[in-house]
């Protein structure tokens, strides 16, 4: 019959056995849960303008920061608009644990729409990450403008001789805009005026339609001015008479100035 002592023996050799067995599968647990780099969208993508018109150019910007242990290596990311992958993609460089970076990219909007982007980090899924679930972010862009009327006065209005004297009779041509897109409607009766140097009535008139995407040039007599330089403010429906969401382009300053004639 063995001795007790052996048994006892037995006994401690198993336990500290256990003991091996358990730290090692604690170290190999901490392991697991660490050691990984971690790409995300710190900040949600956005977009301006935020109400964009149908010639508007979208400027999108996010933010990529690596929240995770280790530096993550070069990626590629690709944006999805409407469920169309590849619309752009990029790479972000190699990001070190706790880092960020900020991404950008544009877009030509063209028609009125509505359109749903998806930007997708790591797109090829190549880095092994601590959490692959909160690669991307959402963002969609409406073109509201495109579907209401936008009356605009053009900043290529001007006015001609280009270097005028006392001597000649001066003529503006105000060009008139209804930049509505797909769904807007006809301006009817568009009213417009001219200021002089702060003072209303110094010109005034009527366009009778103004249909969505086209222009109107209006000639505007000055006449004759005195030498010294005046400031001519062209506006269109003025009084917002008309539904426009955008009537901060409804106006165009234009200043002239007159030389005296030469003598003789």
């Amino acid at each position: 019959m063995p001795k007790p002592s052996i048994f006892l023996f037995m006994a401690a050799l198993l336990t500290v056995m256990a003991g091996c067995s358990s730290g090692g599968s604690k170290d190999s647990d901490t392991q697991n849960s660490s050691n990984s780099p971690n790409l995300l969208l710190s900040s949600a993508l956005t977009y301006t303008p935020l109400v964009p018109n149908v010639t508007d150019t979208l400027s999108f910007a996010a933010t990529v920061n690596n929240s995770g242990d280790i530096g993550a290596p070069a990626s590629r990311w690709d944006v999805t608009r409407d469920g169309v992958s590849g619309f752009r993609t990029g790479t972000v460089g190699p990001l070190a644990a706790g880092a960020s970076t900020p991404l950008f990219f544009t877009v030509q909007e063209a028609g009125a729409a509505n359109h749903t982007y998806v930007l997708r980090l790591d797109a090829d899924e190549m880095i092994a990450e601590a959490n692959e679930g909160d690669n991307q972010s959402v963002a969609t862009a409406s073109d509201a403008f495109n579907q209401s009327t936008d009356l605009q006065v053009s900043g290529t209005t001007n006015f001609a001789p280009t270097s005028p004297t006392t001597n000649n009779s001066l003529t503006i041509s105000a060009v008139f805009v209804n930049a509505g897109g797909i769904g807007s409607v006809v301006a009817m009766n568009v009213p417009w005026t001219v200021s002089r140097n702060g003072t209303p009535g110094f010109a005034s008139g009527t366009i009778s339609s103004l249909a969505p995407g086209t222009s109107v040039i209006v000639p505007i007599s000055v006449g004759f001015e005195t030498s010294g330089t005046n400031t001519y403010t062209i506006a269109i429906d003025p009084a917002s008479t008309i539904s426009d969401p955008n009537p901060f382009n409804n106006s165009f300053q234009l200043i002239i100035s007159v030389a005296p004639a030469a003598s003789g």
